[in-house]
């Protein structure tokens, strides 16, 4: 019996540091992480300073494509440095963002409400206006489009791309 006592004690304080240790890294893990974006839908995790690619100065600057350089309008002059990223946030709204990542010269454009292809529609021209640009020049750049899976979860993850462009 006293035997039976030990061993029922011993694992009831072994499952006690089970759970201790399972509620510390859930906790450790909530304050290294930034709730989610706006735009991506993922934790932002700090990463302290990072090494920005000097902005453009002109009134524009080129992007290299598969098809030969495109010159765009500068939108750094009007956009928000990304924390952790070296990137810019061209446009925020409650219904969309539009982020470019300097080293991939890659935009991306994430819906953020429905009706998503009224937004869609919305973040596009916006687009088009940020850049001066035609939607044939567009094409030529790296666009991906997404939206998240609490505005619908059918196309959450999946390539949308942009309406005007042919599917690759």
């Amino acid at each position: 019996m006293k035997r039976q006592l030990v061993i029922f004690s011993i694992i009831i304080v072994v499952c006690g540091l089970f759970l201790y240790g399972l509620i510390w890294l859930i906790q450790s893990q909530k304050s290294t992480t930034l709730p989610p974006g706006p735009g991506d839908g993922l934790p932002i995790t700090p990463l302290g300073d990072v090494p920005r690619t000097p902005a453009p100065t002109g009134d524009t600057f080129t992007l290299q494509t598969l098809q030969g350089p495109v010159a765009v309008k500068n939108f750094f002059k009007t956009s928000q440095p990304l924390l952790g990223y070296d990137g810019v946030m061209l446009k925020e709204t409650a219904n969309y963002q539009i982020l470019y990542y300097t080293k991939e010269q890659n935009l991306l454009v994430s819906i953020m409400n429905q009706p998503l292809q009224d937004i869609k529609q919305q973040a596009e021209n916006e687009l088009s206006d940020l850049l001066g640009l035609s939607e044939a020049d567009i094409c030529k750049l790296r666009v991906s489009v997404g939206t998240l899976a609490s505005v619908d979860p059918n196309l959450a993850g999946q390539e949308l791309g942009l309406s005007f462009c042919p599917k690759l």
